[in-house]
């Protein structure tokens, strides 16, 4: 498409990371996309933006032409899908001229998040004993790695530390009970 004085893009990576990172992009659609019977391109304006995970909007004239959704996790990463979605739509997009920013507090979690469930996901088990002994050797607490594939075992283990402390708190009563020839408790216990 033939455009005065702007370049476009399919770079739908670079596009990708600048939604992430909050920006709402300007580009144009195909009109037609994905009706075979019109040859050539029609193109619309449209308005790219991500709101939050998996919900990412192509907006024409208030109506979304395309979108990645929650519900289309199963297909792919955000990525992919959105990617999926711009081909379809045969998108261009103006090349912003934004400078390098810092990633938002929230991006960084996200990112964060993402590393490490990739991590717990695809490390072996004997790599991840490893590690976790090297961070409770450095005094953190967590899950331990049998909790992690296990996690009815966490639940296990606290409800057999909270009776343990029920029949400790009742030794307790018990002592002040007898102390007290129960005048003041009564029938507590």
């Amino acid at each position: 498409m033939k455009t005065t004085g702007f370049i476009l893009s399919r770079d739908y990576e670079h596009l990708y990371d600048l939604i992430c990172d909050g920006h709402t992009i300007v580009g144009f659609v195909d009109y037609f996309a994905g009706v075979e019977k019109f040859e050539g391109k029609h193109m619309d304006v449209c308005k790219i933006k991500k709101f939050q995970d998996y919900e990412i909007e192509f907006f024409v004239r208030g109506i979304c032409y395309g979108s990645v959704r929650y519900y289309n996790k199963d297909n792919g990463t955000e990525k992919e899908l959105f990617i999926d979605e711009c081909v379809r739509l045969k998108l261009e997009y103006y090349t912003p001229h934004i400078q390098p920013t810092e990633k938002s507090s929230e991006t960084i979690i996200n990112d964060s998040l993402k590393a490490l469930d990739d991590y717990l996901k695809n490390t072996p088990k004997e790599q991840l004993e490893k590690d976790f002994k090297e961070i409770e050797d450095m005094g953190f607490t967590g899950p331990t790695v049998e909790e992690y594939f296990n996690p009815h075992l966490i639940y296990e283990n606290e409800i057999e530390r909270l009776s343990n402390e029920l029949e400790a708190v009742k030794n307790e009563l018990n002592k002040y009970k007898e102390k007290y020839d129960g005048s003041m408790l009564g029938d507590i216990i």
